[in-house]
């Protein structure tokens, strides 16, 4: 990414690891830099759901498709809370 590489983050297929679980590939990803790097500020949140967002839609050429959330482009929505529950 430093080199100005797009690095997306996707799902391959549940043939190779037996799930669909993007969700468990950007927890995956983020632990994994973090733990070879001895940073835990290596890979910041908003850089994994990039990865898995527009960058991810970047690498295969269909950023003007998906990816993002604008008009014109397909998309599927979610609503996540992050509130923590005590």
């Amino acid at each position: 990414m430093e080199a100005g590489i797009t690095v997306g983050i996707g799902t391959d297929g549940c043939a190779s690891n037996n799930d669909l679980d993007l969700f468990q590939a950007m927890d995956m990803t983020a632990k994994l830099h973090k733990v070879v790097n001895l940073d835990p500020t290596v890979l910041s949140a908003e850089t994994v759901i990039r990865m898995a967002t527009i960058d991810g839609a970047r690498a295969l050429g269909l950023d003007g498709e998906i990816g993002s959330i604008e008009v014109g482009k397909q998309a599927d929505l979610i609503v996540i809370n992050t509130a923590r529950r005590t």
